[in-house]
C-alpha cells in the first residue's frame, strides 16, 4: 500500500485515523478481536519488534498483545 508523504502538522490526525477501527471499537474486548479480525488475514504472520516476536492471523495477535490488558 502506498501512503502519501504526511504533513508534519497533519501527522496526529494521520495516526489517529490509521488506528481509528481500534478507537471505534472504545478498546472492549470484543470490539478490539472484531476490528482485528476485520482488518487481518487469519494466514498472514505478524512481526512485531518487540517482545511478542511473530504470530499468525489476528487471533494470536490478540490473545498475546490485548488479552492481557483485559485481565
Amino acid at each position: 500500500m502506498h501512503r502519501p508523504k504526511i504533513k508534519q502538522g497533519d501527522r496526529h490526525t494521520v495516526h489517529k485515523e490509521r488506528i481509528s477501527f481500534l478507537r471505534v471499537a472504545n478498546f472492549s474486548e470484543s470490539g478490539v478481536r472484531s476490528a482485528l479480525e476485520a482488518l487481518m488475514l487469519p494466514s498472514k504472520p505478524v512481526h512485531l519488534s518487540h517482545s511478542h516476536g511473530e504470530m499468525q492471523g489476528p487471533v494470536e495477535f490478540y490473545e498475546k498483545v490485548y488479552a492481557p490488558s483485559f485481565l
